[in-house]
């Protein structure tokens, strides 16, 4: 029997607590981590495609 959802809603509901309100400048340890190995990978993608080329 397939699974059925009672309440769709429920998966579409964020608490307010995760939404971002913060300014720019006020980003959370977590988020400039984030930031910060996102920056590396973009870094080492492009080195790879200009070393490639």
């Amino acid at each position: 029997m397939p699974h059925q959802i009672t309440n769709a809603s429920s998966v579409e509901e964020i608490p307010a607590s995760n939404h971002t309100t913060n300014a720019p400048d006020e980003k959370t340890e977590s988020q400039e981590e984030a930031d910060r190995l996102y920056e590396e990978h973009i870094e080492e993608e492009y080195s790879k495609r200009e070393g490639g080329a």
